[in-house]
């Protein structure tokens, strides 16, 4: 209908947006580094968000991020996006790390870097470690349960095996949490 009405107007074939050419693509030059930076920044910020819900780091408290055993690029990188990572994970400031390592820091692998958030002064460590362990502990209960409702033969031959697929899935789903919560716990130094 509008190509009907374009012609109608007197713009005719020559201009005719139905027999337009389609548009020829534009390389861009660096999209791969770009798309690689952008994966990496992803990840610093994630990381470092998984962190601070795992540790409970109040929203409105930002945090210090320093960087140990990181690369020149990695280091350049972390400087260039710290305005992101302040709005996005509550960075307070992004610095190469001292010789020794704040107590009552969390550490995260990031490639070839360490991200260490000194949480100390933040959060109360030893209450942080007992809920992470109670938690922790719950876990391992409820896993314990699962696995013994799936070691006994007979739950396995008479129920549906929907219901031993669902059990399955929560062994595997209670094995990941523990493993989650093992990690936030070694995480603290």
């Amino acid at each position: 209908m509008t190509e009907a009405l374009w012609d109608g107007f007197g713009y005719g074939e020559p201009l005719s947006l139905i027999r337009a050419p389609w548009p020829a693509p534009v390389a861009i030059t660096g999209a791969a580094d770009a798309r690689a930076e952008l994966d990496w920044v992803i990840r610093f910020i994630t990381a470092i968000r998984t962190v601070r819900a795992e540790m409970n780091v109040p929203p409105s408290v930002k945090t210090p991020v320093l960087l140990r055993d990181a690369a020149a690029a990695t280091t350049a990188r972390a400087q260039a996006w710290s305005d992101a990572a302040s709005r996005l994970a509550r960075v307070a400031s992004i610095a190469s790390a001292p010789d020794a390592i704040p107590p009552g820091s969390a550490q995260i692998v990031l490639d070839e870097a360490t991200l260490i958030l000194p949480l100390a002064d933040l959060i109360d460590l030893s209450a942080e470690r007992a809920r992470l362990a109670r938690d922790r502990g719950r876990a391992a209960d409820e896993l314990a349960k699962v696995e013994r409702k799936l070691a006994n033969a007979d739950f396995v031959a008479r129920a549906k095996p929907e219901v031993v697929e669902e059990n399955h899935t929560r062994a595997r789903s209670f094995t990941a949490e523990i493993e989650r919560l093992d990690a936030a716990l070694g995480r603290l130094s």
